[in-house]
């Protein structure tokens, strides 16, 4: 445990229609494949689509700002592409649609890192 928080991260439920911002665990694992986040955003048609670029990229797919406990060291000022508030408002996008697709993705990147099924996003 580091403080309240595990290595993996923290359980986490939601529901949908009471929920602000998306129940990230703070796993890390999305952070550590920087490619997979765009692999759905490159679907998007939007005129915006240029305010996406990620600057942080290591060779290696891991975010160059994530730090020790797998912490974004510039969280305040993250890119909009990790932002799921400003995200959905710059596309004009489904809330519920993009929290379901990140969800699964979620998921599937905790299993591919074994990380306990406890710690998933339900």
């Amino acid at each position: 445990m580091l403080g309240n928080k595990h290595l993996y991260g923290v359980k986490t439920i939601f529901n949908m229609e009471k929920l602000d911002k998306f129940p990230c665990s703070g796993c890390g694992c999305c952070c550590k494949r920087i490619d997979k986040l765009f692999i759905n955003i490159d679907k998007l048609e939007s005129p915006n689509k240029e305010m996406l670029h990620f600057p942080y990229k290591h060779e290696n797919g891991r975010c160059e700002k994530l730090g020790e406990n797998n912490e974004c060291t510039i969280y305040e000022n993250r890119p909009l592409v990790c932002n799921f508030g400003k995200f959905i408002s710059a596309f004009d996008l489904n809330k519920e649609e993009v929290f379901e697709i990140s969800m699964k993705s979620c998921n599937e990147m905790m299993d591919e890192d074994n990380i306990p099924k406890e710690f998933r996003i339900k």
